[in-house]
């Protein structure tokens, strides 16, 4: 006859499993992570990483857009606006996610070697902590990146 403390183990992944976020992710929203490292030397894929988080909060996604390295420099209040033909453009974009209330981010290691202050955002860009990669949806993590 088993002991008793032979069944806990199985019991304890069994429900691990069921009570996991992987097994309960169809009943949570899904989330759309957009990492945007290019800069104005690359404006299709700035605008392109920009209307896919438009398009996926338009459809009901969690979305968060996290810039790092040459896309920082973008964020900036006085940086200057990019336009492609089929885009809207990257100021019209910016404008119309933060009105959303769709977190975009700016990686703080980026920022100090641009030599770019936090007060020199725009308003509302938030600097990117561990944290805000897992907490902004509590379905699965989809990942973009341009």
């Amino acid at each position: 006859m088993r002991n008793s403390s032979s069944l806990l183990f199985p019991l304890l992944i069994f429900l691990f499993f069921l009570l996991s976020p992987l097994s309960a992710s169809p009943y949570y929203q899904d989330g759309v992570l957009i990492h945007l490292s290019s800069g104005r030397k690359s404006p299709q894929k700035v605008l392109m990483a920009f209307k896919m988080a438009t398009i996926m909060s338009e459809n009901k996604k969690d979305v968060l857009v996290y810039c790092d390295n040459e896309a920082v420099k973008l964020l900036t209040t006085d940086a200057q606006d990019i336009e492609n033909s089929g885009f809207p453009s990257l100021h019209t974009m910016l404008d119309q996610l933060l009105s959303k209330k769709i977190p975009i981010l700016a990686c703080p290691a980026c920022l100090k070697t641009a030599k770019i202050k936090y007060q020199n955002l725009k308003p509302g860009i938030l600097i990117a902590t561990p944290n805000t990669f897992f907490d902004f949806t509590k379905g699965r993590i989809v990942s973009l990146n341009y």
